[in-house]
């Protein structure tokens, strides 16, 4: 089996399977890049980039004025199929993550909406690493809906830890966050908003907005920063039990 067919098994068309693995292959790029890399007329990539961003898999940002599409980790975006696609699923993977390896990615990536929830949240279970949150309940918690309850399960079977800052308004909600295994939770003394921060490894995701958009930075040394504020909250925080 070939690579193209192990994606049209997963619901990705040639195209789009093109476009994923040119974009693995440059670690981002822009759109004439992506034409010349890939051979396809502009309207099918457009199509097929428009596709993959829906189904998660790709994120927008911008080098100066240009915009250009960035990749998905592999792990993420197919850790997310149905059971019986899961073998298909991680050698595909696999074949992919081979081609990423060395691969230098921008820094910087956007992603829009709950499948670009979805894939931070799915990225975070492929680092493995825990997770430092200051969040609003009225922004990912309920964008993400009930893959929310799949992600914590995943993540706690895993055994990464999680901890949450809360704003005063959502203690009801933060003690039924609390109840999860190795999940804490803390309450700041002022409003958030519906703004989420959170730093997993070296790598810091900003969530705004009603769609929302997210940011998402590869770099250890804002990764670190906002980790650092997250601290210097947390300690000044009051804990919440499990209700």
């Amino acid at each position: 089996m070939d690579i193209y067919d192990k994606f049209r098994q997963l619901g990705f068309s040639q195209s789009e399977a093109k476009t994923y693995i040119a974009l693995l292959e440059t670690g981002g790029a822009n759109l004439k890049a992506l034409e010349m890399k890939t051979s396809l007329h502009r309207a099918n990539l457009l199509d097929a980039l428009e596709k993959l961003v829906k189904k998660g898999a790709a994120g927008t940002g911008y080098a100066g004025k240009r915009k250009r599409y960035f990749p998905v980790e592999p792990k993420a975006v197919f850790g997310r199929v149905a059971k019986k696609t899961e073998e298909v699923s991680e050698e595909l993977a696999e074949d992919l993550e081979r081609i990423r390896r060395d691969v230098e990615r921008s820094p910087v990536s956007i992603f829009h909406g709950k499948e670009g929830i979805k894939a931070i949240l799915d990225e975070d279970l492929a680092r493995g690493e825990n997770i430092s949150v200051i969040q609003s309940s009225k922004n990912v918690d309920v964008v993400a809906g009930s893959y929310l309850k799949y992600h914590r399960e995943k993540r706690w079977r895993k055994g990464m830890r999680m901890r949450i800052m809360y704003g005063p308004s959502d203690r009801a909600y933060g003690k039924g966050a609390a109840k999860v295994p190795l999940t804490e939770v803390r309450l700041t003394g002022e409003e958030l908003g519906p703004v989420s921060m959170e730093v997993c490894g070296d790598n810091a995701v900003l969530v705004f907005g009603e769609e929302p958009t997210i940011v998402r930075i590869m770099n250890k040394d804002v990764a670190q920063a906002f980790l650092r504020m997250f601290r210097l909250m947390w300690k000044n925080g009051r804990r919440v039990e499990g209700g």
